[in-house]
C-alpha cells in the first residue's frame, strides 16, 4: 500500500469515528441552540412567578417591593409586555402564581387568604373560588377545569392533586396518599396529561412525572436525587421546561416528553414558554436578594438538530 493509499484510509477511519461521537453525543444530551438571554424586569425587589399570556401580548408576574413605603410599588400581580414596556399593576395584595386562562381573559392564582381566586384582566375584580392552602392552579385546554396541589383530604397533610371545574365545583383528588406528595401540576396542551412535581418515598429529592386526569401514572421524567420542580409544557406538548438543582446550580432546563432527551437552558428557575414555544421567561435570583425576570430567545424546540459527518474519499 502506497502511503498516499494509507493516509487515505486513516483519514476515513477518523472522520467515521468523529461521526459517531458527534451524533451519539448531541443525541444523548440534546443540541440545541439557545439565544441571548435579554433582561426584562430589573430591580432590586422580588419579580418572579412570570406567566406569558396565550396570545403572546403580556407577561404576569407578581412583585414584592423589599421595602414599602409611600413611594415604591406596592406588592401584587403586574402585567407587562415581551419587550419590558406598559408596565402595570392588575392587583395589589400577597397574591401568588398567576396563570392565564386559554381566552386571556382570567387569571388564576392564589389569594392572599391562602384560597385559589380568578382575576378579570381587563377590570381587576377578584373573585374566591375556595381551597384554603392551594398552590400552583393550572388551566385545561378547553379552560373548563383547573387542576392544583392541595393538602386538604390528607392525615399527614401531604399535599395532592386536585381536579375542579372553573367555578371551584366537583373539586376530586387524583393523587396517591401515603406514596409521597404531588405538586406543582401542569395540564398538557392536548388535555389529557398532567406532568407535575413529585416526592418519592425514599428518594433524596423531588423528580418529574407524568399522570392522567385520573392520576395514573404514565411515566417517571428524571430520576435523580436532584430538585426537580415547577414542569411546565411547551405550547405543542413536545417538550417539558423545569428547574433543575444540583451542585448550588439553580437552572433552567428543557427535556423531551418522554424525557430521553434534555438540556441546560441558562441559570434560573420558574420559566414559562411564549405561546410560538422560542421563547422562555424567566426569574433568577440576583447578588441585592432580589429575583429578576429575563427572556430567552432561540430554543429551536421545533426542530431536534442532530449533528452528523459524512464524508466520501
Amino acid at each position: 500500500m502506497t502511503f498516499p493509499q494509507r493516509l487515505a484510509r486513516t483519514w476515513r477511519a477518523t472522520v467515521a469515528a468523529l461521526s459517531v461521537v458527534i451524533i451519539l453525543s448531541t443525541f444523548g444530551c440534546g443540541h440545541h441552540s439557545t439565544g441571548v438571554v435579554v433582561p426584562l424586569i430589573t430591580s432590586n425587589d422580588t419579580d418572579d412567578q412570570p406567566a406569558w399570556s396565550h396570545d403572546g401580548s403580556t407577561i404576569a408576574y407578581r412583585h414584592i417591593p423589599q421595602v414599602i413605603s409611600a413611594t415604591t410599588a406596592p406588592p401584587g400581580i403586574y402585567l407587562v409586555r415581551p419587550n419590558g414596556s406598559a408596565k402595570r399593576l392588575l392587583v395589589a395584595g400577597a397574591y401568588l402564581q398567576p396563570v392565564w386562562s386559554p381566552d386571556d381573559r382570567l387569571i388564576a392564582c392564589r389569594s392572599p387568604s391562602g384560597e385559589l381566586c380568578l382575576i378579570d384582566v381587563q377590570s381587576g375584580d377578584v373573585a374566591i373560588i375556595g381551597f384554603p392552602a392551594a398552590t400552583s392552579p393550572t388551566w385545561s385546554p378547553d379552560g373548563g377545569m383547573l387542576a392544583f396541589d392541595s393538602p386538604a383530604g390528607d392525615p399527614r397533610g401531604a399535599r395532592s392533586v386536585w381536579i375542579a371545574f372553573s367555578d371551584g365545583t366537583g373539586a376530586r383528588d387524583i393523587g396517591q396518599h401515603g406514596l409521597g406528595e404531588w405538586r406543582a401540576p401542569d395540564w398538557s396542551p392536548d388535555g389529557r396529561r398532567l406532568v407535575y412535581q413529585r416526592y418519592y418515598v425514599g428518594t433524596g429529592g423531588s423528580e418529574i412525572s407524568l399522570v392522567d386526569t385520573s392520576g395514573a401514572e404514565l411515566a417517571r421524567l428524571t430520576h435523580d436525587d436532584a430538585q426537580d420542580l415547577d414542569p411546565r409544557w411547551s405550547p405543542d406538548g413536545r417538550y417539558v421546561a423545569w428547574t433543575h438543582i444540583a451542585n448550588r446550580d439553580v437552572a433552567v432546563w428543557i427535556m423531551s416528553a418522554t424525557g430521553r432527551e434534555r438540556w441546560r437552558v441558562t441559570s434560573g428557575n420558574e420559566a414559562s414558554w411564549s405561546p410560538d414555544g422560542t421563547r422562555l421567561v424567566f426569574a433568577r435570583s440576583v447578588g441585592t436578594g432580589g429575583t429578576q425576570l429575563y427572556v430567552v430567545g432561540g430554543l429551536g424546540t421545533g426542530t431536534v438538530t442532530i449533528a452528523r459527518v459524512e464524508t466520501r474519499l
